[in-house]
């Protein structure tokens, strides 16, 4: 983002700019400036709500939808019912630390799992590759991708809570 602004100098007025973001190559910081504005205005809870809709919908996609869609993506629904009940697993843990209010280390633990099952299904696309077609590959890439961005806003919005809670 670039801002201008105006100061007066003596008699002149000059403008001054400065940039944020993406400059000279440097997307990596405009990818955390992103993370940050985003998180700036989630709280904790919102987060764990997020995280419970969307642990939900992963589950009923991988229980329902995608055991249908075998023979367009190729993940067997061996895997895919394994799968279905840990997303389960996560829907039920955000949905209570929802409804207890939970304190942002909470936010950790979903966050470390939601990692790990990236990992999980990322190694599953690599060993399955011979059996899934692009559109599972892409599938489950634009999944693990969804959910890693997740993971980023709530490893920082924990980070920023709990800096916020700890005593002097």
């Amino acid at each position: 983002m670039i801002r201008a602004r105006e100061q007066s100098v003596g008699s002149s007025n000059l403008i001054c700019v400065k940039a944020r973001g993406a400059v000279g190559g440097h997307g990596a910081s405009m990818r955390e400036n992103s993370v940050r504005s985003i998180a700036a205005t989630l709280t904790v809870r919102q987060l764990f709500a997020i995280d419970a809709i969307g642990a939900a919908v992963t589950a009923a996609m991988l229980g329902v939808v995608l055991p249908a869609l075998e023979p367009y993506l190729g993940m067997p629904p061996r895997v895919l019912v394994p799968l279905c009940f840990v997303a389960l697993g996560f829907a039920v843990y955000s949905s209570v630390c929802f409804a207890l209010r939970a304190s942002p280390r909470w936010l950790l633990v979903i966050a470390a799992a939601n990692a790990a099952y990236c990992l999980c299904t990322l190694t599953l696309v690599v060993v399955l590759s011979s059996t899934l077609t692009p559109l599972g590959v892409a599938y489950f890439l634009g999944e693990s991708v969804l959910i890693l961005g997740l993971v980023a806003l709530e490893v920082h919005v924990a980070s920023r809570e709990r800096v916020r809670v700890a005593p002097p």
